[in-house]
């Protein structure tokens, strides 16, 4: 198994989480990120020299992402786990008042950003020789959606069903995939909620409301924490919240009310 582990989306919330609970660990880290000086703060933060990278580059530029990899892979050794933790809220609001613009944005960072990191990055692993890990960080609100948040809503869906197609493809293999499903964080996610038509104006009950529960959520360390003991446990699902387990079941009972319905 690798001794490192790359994190995409490391320059906070999530991401700076998860390399302090790798780093307790073990392991060393490779924070990737478009923010340059968010990146600089958490390698202050984390306080562990010589076992922290850094690397400025958009998880979604497949190039910059390889050269990311290559470099990281380079400086700290083979990868143990890599997580495509990268992602935005994007525009909250009623489903018709949305651009296609706005899809485009949530898409392209939420969906695309993981697609491209799974190519870079399986053939990494496999090349390795001894195995490892690739999780992606989806949202409940890819299992059951979130009014007013469409696009993040249907990209983290559709990181839900990557996870689970490339489950299948890699099944045999040394390479493990699990999808992370947290609720709500208390995160900087907050920051990247934008309103229809792509303005940064905030004040919409729409948002207001989305920022309060975000507010309000878990802890990021208290997600990491669920993170460690999902893949030590060698889950393909990992979950953080266990009052939303209702809300699971009356979706789970519907579908198979449907299917009872089927002849």
């Amino acid at each position: 198994m690798g001794q490192s582990v790359f994190i995409t989306g490391g320059a906070g919330g999530f991401g700076r989480a998860f390399a302090r609970m790798f780093l307790d660990q073990g392991f060393a880290v490779a924070l990737a990120d478009v923010d340059a000086a968010g990146l600089a703060q958490a390698e202050t933060s984390l306080a562990a020299p010589g076992r922290v990278s850094t690397h400025v580059c958009d998880a979604g530029n497949r190039v910059a992402l390889a050269h990311a990899a290559a470099e990281a892979r380079g400086r700290l050794g083979d990868f143990a786990v890599v997580c495509l933790n990268a992602g935005i809220v994007g525009a909250i609001g009623p489903t018709e008042t949305l651009t296609a613009d706005d899809w485009r944005r949530v898409i392209d960072v939420n969906l695309l950003g993981p697609a491209i990191g799974a190519a870079v990055f399986l053939p990494l692993l496999r090349e390795q020789g001894q195995g490892g890990r690739l999780v992606f960080t989806a949202s409940m609100a890819g299992m059951l959606g979130q009014p007013w948040g469409a696009p993040y809503s249907a990209t983290k869906a559709g990181v839900i069903s990557l996870a689970e197609t490339l489950a299948h493809e890699t099944k045999g293999s040394s390479v493990r995939i699990s999808v992370l499903c947290p609720g709500f964080a208390n995160t900087r996610l907050a920051a990247s909620m934008a309103s229809p038509g792509g303005g940064a104006s905030r004040g919409a009950p729409e948002q207001d409301g989305m920022a309060r529960s975000i507010a309000k959520g878990l802890s990021a360390d208290a997600v990491a924490a669920a993170l460690a003991r999902g893949l030590a446990a060698g889950d393909f699902y990992i979950f953080t919240h266990a009052d939303m387990r209702p809300w699971l079941d009356r979706k789970m009972r519907r579908i198979a009310m449907a299917y009872d319905k089927v002849t």
